[in-house]
């Protein structure tokens, strides 16, 4: 049981995905209020989400800038929730939301200001590869930001057979290979990472 729990988290499916969606809005919504703190967004910006989830940081940027966003999420679970919970801003034009994994995915040329995900860095095997794609959505100086949290952490909740770890300096070193040159963080309760495509 702990095993389909552990694969809902990476790709939630079904009634046992809608439970585990419920958990993620609860849980994350502390890192989404950080994160977006942290991210110093200015009205008229472009930011772009890998793995929203629900939706619920697409909706608390909508509501709250004047900012268009853009995400990917290859659960069509989490793509259907997070479509109808941010419904009126896609209307409005505001919000435009893909189904698909970002690694694989023919996104078109528009790039971004900032690009931002939290809790998805464990389902990637081969960190340069995720950076140089994130890299590529960013305009000239825009800038990547990252919630994770600790390998530590993820081996007490049992999720280190799932998950992979990565330690802050394994992503900064990997990051930097990407192309990043400007590469800060901070721990609280995790680490929030920012870095810079100079």
């Amino acid at each position: 049981m702990f095993h389909a729990f552990l694969k809902q988290l990476k790709r939630p499916s079904g009634l046992l995905g809608i439970i585990v969606a419920r958990m993620m809005e609860s849980r994350n919504r502390k890192y989404y209020d950080k994160a977006i703190s942290f991210m110093e967004i200015k009205n008229g910006e472009r930011i772009f989400e890998i793995g929203y989830g629900p939706g619920v940081g697409i909706e608390l940027l909508a509501r709250n800038y004047g900012c268009y966003i853009a995400g990917i999420d290859f659960s069509d679970l989490m793509y259907k929730k997070a479509t109808e919970r941010n419904k009126e801003f896609i209307d409005a034009g505001k919000v435009d939301l893909k189904y698909g994994n970002l690694l694989d995915s023919d996104l078109d040329s528009a790039k971004y200001d900032k690009v931002f995900c939290l809790n998805v860095i464990y389902f990637w095997n081969d960190l340069n590869k995720a950076f140089m794609k994130v890299s590529s959505l960013l305009n000239d100086n825009g800038i990547y930001f990252i919630y994770m949290t600790t390998a530590e952490e993820l081996t007490r909740l049992g999720f280190d057979k799932e998950f992979f770890k990565y330690s802050v300096e394994q992503v900064e070193s990997a990051l930097r290979q990407a192309g990043f040159n400007k590469v800060e963080y901070e721990k609280d309760n995790g680490y929030y990472i920012k870095a810079w495509k100079c």
